[in-house]
């Protein structure tokens, strides 16, 4: 563990993207040779985009800590009052950081607070580097148990199925963080093999990791520029393409959750966004349309589930998770 031998605790300006600490900033933290623990903010040349950022809460900062997928520079923990479990869950989580020679610092909950842009923090934050999700292209054909994800950048991973055939949640346009967070968590619990968002859906930051309770740092997320063009290269691979709707008693092949036949092959399950659903596009190629029947009569301006909600009852309901 580094030793600190001076903690200079100033006024504190957060960027403008919330992701990193100022020039002039609240718990500047200093080594014996008087240089800064944590580094400062970086910016991307191309853009004014931060490549660092802070996660909050005790879950999202032991997952990212444990998975090491990104990296950490740095970990703030409040010095006054804080509960007994949650002292005991963040001295757990300081014994981990310092086998992994990660700096701590004890600092006031007022800087935490404005780290954490008011949000929950349960005493913790972590400074690290900014969640890249991988641009995937498309999914192999499941053969012999196995399948590969395809990156825009050719690469090829391979991946065996968390149960018999694989699933994967994809979000179109989904813009709420906390229905991206909700759905990720879901998905990890039941059983996806990964979650897959368009670009004109909200990114994966802190507010979405602290809402999948961590989960965002432990499951396999990817991004896709053309979500329309990665579903359709993956159903001539013998993928299915599942789209959640509005049920409409006009529409043949939408079929209530609870009817779904035994699915046979691997599977892309589709949820829209918060203000338009589905793409036209993505609605085109879908093998099924399904939907979750309401347990009563309802108003004609309430007409469906948010988005996170909607994945939970799905997932529980489709065969190829239930046992």
């Amino acid at each position: 563990m580094r030793t600190l031998t001076h903690i200079a605790l100033q006024r504190t300006t957060i960027s403008a993207s919330g992701s990193g600490i100022g020039s002039k900033y609240l718990g500047r933290c200093y080594k014996t040779n008087s240089k800064p623990i944590f580094p400062a903010t970086r910016y991307t040349p191309e853009k004014n985009i931060s490549v660092n950022e802070h996660l909050y809460g005790v879950a999202p900062v032991k997952a990212a800590l444990m998975q090491g997928r990104r990296p950490i520079y740095g970990i703030y923990v409040q010095k006054d009052y804080l509960g007994d479990i949650e002292r005991s869950r963040i001295e757990e989580i300081i014994e981990s950081a310092k086998q992994q020679d990660i700096p701590k610092v004890s600092v006031p909950k007022p800087m935490l607070d404005k780290l954490a842009r008011d949000s929950h923090h349960q005493g913790i934050v972590m400074k690290t580097g900014v969640f890249v999700a991988p641009k995937i292209h498309s999914m192999t054909s499941f053969v012999n148990d196995r399948y590969s994800v395809s990156l825009r950048d050719k690469t090829l991973i391979e991946h065996s199925p968390r149960n018999k055939y694989p699933l994967m949640l994809c979000l179109d346009n989904v813009q709420d963080p906390v229905n991206m967070g909700s759905v990720i968590r879901t998905g990890m619990f039941f059983g996806a093999d990964a979650v897959i968002f368009s670009k004109e859906s909200c990114r994966p930051s802190p507010t979405v990791s602290k809402i999948s309770s961590g989960c965002m740092e432990c499951m396999n997320i990817y991004k896709t520029a053309m979500l329309d063009k990665m579903l359709a290269v993956c159903r001539s691979n013998g993928w299915l393409v599942i789209c959640a709707t509005v049920a409409n008693p006009s529409t043949a092949q939408c079929v209530s959750i609870y009817d779904v036949p035994k699915l046979d092959a691997p599977a892309l399950v589709v949820i829209g966004g918060e203000r338009s659903g589905i793409s036209p596009e993505i609605a085109a190629i879908s093998d099924l349309n399904i939907h979750i029947p309401s347990g009563a009569e309802l108003p004609s301006y309430i007409d469906s589930l948010n988005a996170g909600v909607a994945a939970g009852i799905i997932m529980s309901s489709l065969p190829h998770v239930r046992r």
